[in-house]
């Protein structure tokens, strides 16, 4: 199958599971509030203020900043550097969502362990793993009972049990966390949730921030960061990170087609501005999608539509040009993307036309690179239906 037939099918996935998603959550009414203050952090009302970028980022085209190479194999396949949790998109006949994990040091074709659930998303799934091995998972809708479904570590095996759920606003007792997109943990076992249900207006985007443990309506459970000073508004945020530091990173796009990422520092929450906002015409983003962050702070960022991943220095602000980015032809638009403490990038080759696999980039990939290895998806999991639809490493 030729690159631009691949686009094509992986395109009409893509429109189908937006359809699909808009479909259930347009049919659901949004929630009550708890948000009484956490320890976890304090309130800014001000905010710092973003460095605004120019208004030339309407056609993006960064500087490369690494060689422009032919594609070479690279070194010989050592093992995954962590484990990896890959949430599954299954067949829309499918009663149970699944969260497959390979270990560390997985090499070849592996059969991961897999951890299945009815109440796991079937299609278009999150996935994130917090500092004690706890999993949560995009809970499954319909029947649209949880919003977020949290593992025990050891929960592993066929139609696993959670140890806490998050409600979905159509609940009796429900949470105001309506659709949740792009999960993160931070190294105090916070769960960090980005807002996307832009198909309810009363639920504007915004990043909420989850006592561990947070379950059920959230009451006194969570803090957001929201309101007009946080570039939040009107937006499609598409990615959601968080450093050793605490810092929040959001990738985001707005209606205009203008994207950024947005910076917080941490312990704030409400009405804040970012303390950096990454944008601008040297910058090369067009679609920015997943990111991922190093314990070191180097922020990586996978566009979508120019299927590039853009590599920035700790500390990034403003138009700036990116450090490093490489691409390969193994890395098409859809794949999801994770980033672990060391700064290894894990990427899916789904090519449609054969088998898929998990592939990694090494720290310091630049230009136009092969993977440093690959671990092969077991056959459930390399269907054109079956892709996986979002990665989490463990932590260090």
């Amino acid at each position: 199958m030729t690159r631009s037939s691949h686009r094509s099918v992986s395109y009409r996935l893509r429109v189908t599971v937006l359809f699909v998603c808009a479909a259930i959550f347009a049919g659901c009414s949004g929630g009550g509030s708890g948000n009484s203050p956490s320890p976890h952090v304090t309130p800014t009302p001000s905010g710092a203020t973003p460095t605004p970028a120019p208004s030339s980022h309407a056609s993006p085209t960064a500087t490369p900043s690494g060689p422009v190479v032919t594609p070479s194999p690279g070194p010989p396949a050592s093992a995954l550097p962590t484990a990896a949790y890959v949430a599954g998109n299954l067949t829309l006949s499918s009663t149970a969502g699944e969260i497959d994990i390979f270990p560390k040091g997985s090499v070849g074709t592996v059969t991961p362990t897999r951890l299945t659930s009815t109440d796991l998303a079937i299609l278009g799934g999150m996935v994130a793993v917090a500092p004690n091995g706890t999993v949560v998972g995009t809970g499954g809708c319909p029947p649209c009972t949880y919003t977020l479904v949290e593992f025990a570590a050891s929960a592993i095996g066929l139609n696993a049990t959670p140890t806490a759920v998050i409600n979905y606003p159509g609940h009796p007792n429900p949470s105001p966390l309506v659709a949740p997109g792009a999960l993160a943990f931070d190294k105090n076992g916070y769960l960090y949730a980005i807002q996307t249900a832009q198909s309810v207006p009363s639920e504007p985007a915004s990043i909420f921030i989850i006592n561990p443990g947070g379950s059920g309506s959230l009451a006194g459970q969570y803090q957001t960061i929201a309101g007009s000073s946080t570039m939040l508004n009107s937006v499609n945020p598409t990615g959601l990170a968080v450093d050793a530091s605490g810092n929040i990173y959001a990738a985001l796009t707005t209606s205009l087609g203008t994207p950024y990422i947005a910076v917080f520092p941490p312990g704030v929450y409400g009405n804040v501005a970012p303390s950096r906002v990454i944008s601008g015409s040297n910058t090369g983003f067009k679609i920015p999608g997943q990111i991922g962050v190093s314990a070191g702070g180097t922020l990586y960022v996978f566009d979508t539509q120019s299927e590039e991943v853009y590599v920035f220095a700790p500390g990034a602000n403003g138009n700036v040009l990116p450090a490093a980015e490489f691409q390969s032809p193994q890395l098409p638009y859809t794949s999801p993307m994770a980033v672990d403490a060391s700064g290894n990038v894990y990427a899916f080759d789904l090519n449609l036309s054969g088998p898929q696999s998990m592939i990694v980039f090494d720290v310091g990939a630049s230009g136009f690179v092969a993977p440093a290895f690959s671990v092969g998806l077991p056959a459930y999991l390399s269907g054109n239906s079956d892709t996986p639809s979002a990665i989490a490493v463990a932590p260090p």
